[in-house]
Order: structure tokens, then sequence, then C-alpha cells
């Protein structure tokens, strides 16, 4: 006979996801994405750019360097994924205005915001 746990163990590990998408992505300016491609899906894999280590203040490490090598967290990304140009994004259509107050919009997967730090 299976014990309570056993059984509530069994039904916490039937509701568990077998598949998310997390992170999100951009809202506005709005991307034009390739039919067919997700908007979500893996582009490229990001390494740490600096042998900062990893735990504690990731952030905080992270800008120290930018200002030490006098480079902008666009720089490092940039340069970081050169070969991923647009990801699954089109190229071949009108770039969309940037919003007005300069900041782009984020959104989760449901339009519901970001979803979590990746």
């Amino acid at each position: 006979m299976l014990s309570r746990a056993t059984f509530l163990s069994a039904i916490a590990l039937l509701t568990i996801p077998t598949h998310v998408d997390a992170h999100g992505n951009l809202y506005e300016p709005k991307p034009t994405f390739i039919e067919g491609k997700s908007t979500v899906g893996w582009i490229v894999m990001i390494d740490n750019y600096w042998d900062i280590g990893t735990g504690g203040d990731q952030v905080g490490k992270f800008k120290t360097m930018a200002k030490e090598k006098g480079m902008s967290v666009k720089d490092v990304v940039l340069d970081m994924v050169k070969d991923q140009k647009c990801g699954h994004t089109r190229t071949d259509v009108e770039p969309q205005p940037v919003p007005a107050d300069g900041k782009a919009i984020w959104k989760g997967n449901e339009g519901g915001g970001f979803t979590h730090q990746g």
C-alpha cells in the first residue's frame, strides 16, 4: 500500500512541466521574426566574458571590469554575440523606431513582463 508521502510525491512529479519557454522577448521596438522560427528559441550561448568567477555580486564585478576596460555593457554584448547578428529576426525589413523615452520594452512569453534572469 502506498504511503501518503509516496502518493503526494507522485502527484507532485506529475505536475512538473516537461518544457518551459522562459525569458521572454523584445516587445518594443517590435522585431519582425522569420516566419516559422521560434521567438523565444535558443540563439547563442553567452559565456562569462571575463574570468570573474561565479557567485557573489556578478553585476558589480561585470560593471567594474567594463569600467576598467573602458567598455560599455553594449560594447561587451555586441562583441560576445558578433556572429549571431539578429537571431531569428529579419534583416530585410524597415527598422523599427526606438521608443520616445529611449527604453525598450521586454515582455514574457505571454506578455506578462520579464520572466526571470537568464
